[in-house]
């Protein structure tokens, strides 16, 4: 399970949707959920939370503009709900991954790769009565 949780950091730092479908499946000829979506580290942190992790922890590839990771990083988090993450869940902290979404999605500070984020993930998602969605055309 160690060997799971650190690849799966590895790609939420990289922000490679790509790499994402491979290591969690759900690409033409993958079979939906390699990975447990629901998969905890040693803190109690879900996949989903290690992605917001690695958004929050800023902008670390100079390869991609702002709204290239805010992009890729939303279709990471957005496979992820399509598989059946559970957003509700908490890590050890009692912090849970939709807490850290609604955080980045609500963020209205001067940094712009946060703003870049905040702006693309608020435009994927929504937050209705504490359930966490893709955002569909008419939402």
């Amino acid at each position: 399970m160690a060997l799971a949780v650190d690849y799966t950091r590895a790609v939420c730092r990289r922000h490679k949707p790509e790499v994402f479908y491979l290591l969690f499946g759900r690409r033409a000829g993958f079979h939906a959920g390699r990975l447990d979506p629901d998969l905890c580290d040693s803190a109690g942190d879900t996949p989903l939370a290690l992605l917001c992790a690695a958004v929050e922890s800023g902008l670390a590839d100079s390869d991609f503009t702002a709204d290239m990771v805010a992009t890729r990083t939303a279709l990471c988090a957005a496979e992820l709900l399509q598989l059946g993450a559970d957003p509700r869940l908490a890590n050890d902290a009692g912090i849970t991954s939709m807490q850290r979404v609604a955080r980045l999605m609500d963020y209205e500070g001067p940094d712009e790769y946060l703003a870049a984020v905040a702006r693309v993930w608020s435009a994927s998602f929504v937050v209705k009565n504490y359930v966490l969605s893709v955002r569909r055309g008419g939402d």
